[in-house]
């Protein structure tokens, strides 16, 4: 069967994505961690100005942070549900749970040395794309 038009564009589009190098991954992690720590300074107050307008940058920071790290993580999304595609589930919808599954990878990342997003994002996707399955095989 194939695969309509709009994941093949998507595919496209993935692939135009440029790969990170592990120092740029660490330098997005570290930008989502002074996000995640300024949200909780804004959220406790008592910050002067300068430092509400610095904490609020490095919200802004961070979600840039987290948008890029997910992205970079689209190409495993596709390539895990390569590995489903015969199972009954659509790859749009192994694409959408894998995705999902991506998302929950890049907010609990947590970089250790010699690892990278992928090594970690690899389980959370397949979960979700095995979720996804189970739940079509209980239609």
């Amino acid at each position: 069967m194939s695969e309509p038009e709009s994941l093949r564009e998507y595919r496209r589009a993935v692939a135009r994505l440029p790969e990170l190098s592990p120092e740029e991954e660490f330098d997005l992690v570290e930008r989502m961690a002074r996000g995640e720590q300024a949200r909780r300074m804004l959220s406790e107050g008592g910050l002067s100005e300068v430092e509400a307008h610095e904490a609020r940058n490095a919200e802004i920071a961070q979600d840039a942070a987290r948008k890029r790290l997910t992205e970079a993580g689209l190409p495993l999304v596709l390539s895990i549900a390569e590995e489903f595609r015969d199972q009954g589930v659509s790859v749009t919808d192994l694409v959408q749970a894998g995705s999902i599954g991506l998302t929950r990878a890049v907010e609990s990342y947590v970089h250790r040395p010699g690892t990278r997003l992928a090594d970690q994002a690899a389980p959370f996707i397949r979960a979700a794309m095995a979720e996804e399955v189970d739940a079509h095989d209980g239609e």
